[in-house]
């Protein structure tokens, strides 16, 4: 039972996660691409980037009601309702650090954008605008890559909390 149920989650997270990445990956190549930059293609990006977290959310609510009701008529009543109570805990956290995190890296992303403009009335000759926005771009990488590394973080933990849940709570189905 417990098998069953982990496999359709981790197919059910693979397939998000898939669809999330593709978005990031899309929208992160169409950055690389446009010189310069100016205020309508970051609009673009960011909100592309809030988008595809919104689409990940969605699916992943969408594919956890569906599990749970394709499988919490066959599971122990007490031990389900343990269960689903458990599982609802890790996704409220869950959902809150990746919206703290998405929020974070939207203002972090920001921060070199605004630099950008502000220092852009300084501009005296072409050097000094090619230095400006490698700046830019190498700040903005920055923010980007230490986004990532808190949404790897927050999968990390996730897996972790999955661990957990599928050890203490899923294993009392099969024992009784």
């Amino acid at each position: 039972m417990s098998n069953a149920l982990f496999t359709q989650w981790v197919e059910m997270s693979q397939e998000a996660l898939k669809k999330f990445t593709e978005t990031q990956s899309a929208v992160l190549s169409n950055l690389g691409q446009q010189q310069p930059l100016n205020v309508t293609s970051m609009a673009e990006m960011m909100k592309a980037s809030m988008q595809s977290f919104q689409q990940l959310t969605n699916n992943n609510t969408a594919a956890f009601n569906n599990l749970i009701s394709n499988q919490a008529t066959s599971l122990k009543l007490n031990v389900s309702a343990e269960a689903i109570q458990k599982l609802t805990e890790i996704m409220g956290s869950l959902t809150n650090n990746a919206i703290q995190q998405q929020t974070k890296l939207a203002t972090d992303c920001m921060k070199p954008f605004t630099e950008f403009l502000t220092k852009l009335s300084e501009v005296k000759n072409p050097e000094d605008l090619t230095g400006l926005q490698m700046k830019f771009a190498e700040d903005l990488g920055a923010a980007l890559k230490a986004g990532a590394a808190d949404n790897a973080q927050l999968l990390g933990s996730l897996q972790s909390a999955m661990t957990v849940w599928t050890e203490k709570t899923l294993d009392k189905t099969i024992d009784g």
